[in-house]
């Protein structure tokens, strides 16, 4: 097992020796596997972990919208209707909230980014 790492130790010539060589690598080798599979576990584990942080954090995402109002207001972000079907509400990024009439509005046009 040394040997596969670099210069491989000197070994007695007699069995017993050999004997206790082999066995002190063989425990060497197993306390290493287990510990190769406990860290594949983790690591496995880790990834599982991760990946569902980011599938839950991605949520759903709302259409953009551009949104004109009178001759020059313009308000980027998710729309959407109060109750009573004559008010936009138009929702940015960053939370803030702009209304305005239905019949203030001048134009609504789809948008990839705000």
């Amino acid at each position: 097992m040394t040997a596969a790492f670099g210069v491989p130790k000197t070994i007695k010539n007699n069995g017993e020796d050999l004997r206790i060589w082999s066995e002190n690598e063989a425990r060497s080798a197993s306390e290493k596997l287990a510990s190769a599979r406990l860290m594949t576990v983790v690591g496995f584990g880790a990834l599982v972990i991760a990946a569902g942080i980011g599938y839950a954090n991605s949520g759903p995402t709302s259409p953009l919208y551009r949104v004109t109002v009178g001759s020059s207001d313009e308000y980027c972000g998710s729309m959407s209707f109060r109750d009573d079907g004559k008010t936009v509400v138009v929702t940015g990024a960053d939370g803030t909230t702009h209304t305005a009439e239905l019949t203030e509005v001048g134009s609504v046009e789809s948008a990839e980014k705000c």
